[in-house]
């Protein structure tokens, strides 16, 4: 059974915060203020078309951004959150690593993929 779109935001969310040490350095669309290393996470919508079948939407693939900031060099956290994504069973594709030479924070950005239950009732 597929998780509707609220559900499949919350295992997100949950994957995120269940990395070790990371409880209290995951948010959601921005972060303020975070000291240290921290994961800023955001669905940004559908990625393709919607799978149909008889005039019925029956998957949807959302999708969003996964960015981790870090001011350790070669940061172990990086293969945790791609060993987390996967092993939830969320897709992802390892965009970009910057470097922010304001903040001296490395920025890594993985892009994730979610399939959902575009007409599933959360709490059912």
């Amino acid at each position: 059974m597929l998780l509707t779109l609220n559900q499949a935001l919350d295992h997100l969310d949950t994957t995120l915060k269940a990395l070790p040490g990371m409880t209290e350095k995951v948010s959601h669309l921005e972060a303020f203020k975070k000291d240290g290393n921290y994961i800023v996470w955001a669905e940004e919508g559908q990625d393709g078309d919607t799978f149909i079948a008889d005039d019925a939407p029956l998957l949807q693939s959302l999708v969003g951004t996964v960015d981790y900031y870090t001011l350790t060099e070669r940061d172990t956290m990086v293969s945790k959150i791609q060993r987390a994504l996967t092993g939830a069973g969320i897709g992802w594709e390892l965009n970009s690593i910057q470097h922010e030479t304001e903040t001296g924070y490395i920025h890594y950005e993985w892009v994730w993929t979610i399939g959902s239950d575009p007409n599933g009732e959360d709490g059912v």
